[in-house]
């Protein structure tokens, strides 16, 4: 298990430098923030009524 582990790291090493690592930029943020924004707009749009009832429920005990 040491030895897989040991080779991943390695390998890892030699595949990727220290800037090619999948790292989280300012314009990945605000890509990201961007969209979330944008789904939650659409998601919300139109959820539920604005229509008031009718009738009402009494409740007799």
């Amino acid at each position: 298990m040491l030895l897989t582990k040991n080779w991943q790291k390695n390998a890892k090493r030699r595949l990727f430098t220290e800037e090619e690592r999948a790292r989280m930029g300012i314009r990945d943020w605000l890509i990201m923030i961007a969209l979330t924004a944008v789904y939650a707009v659409v998601a919300f749009t139109n959820l539920g009524s604005l229509d008031v009832p009718k009738t009402h429920y009494s409740m007799n005990a």
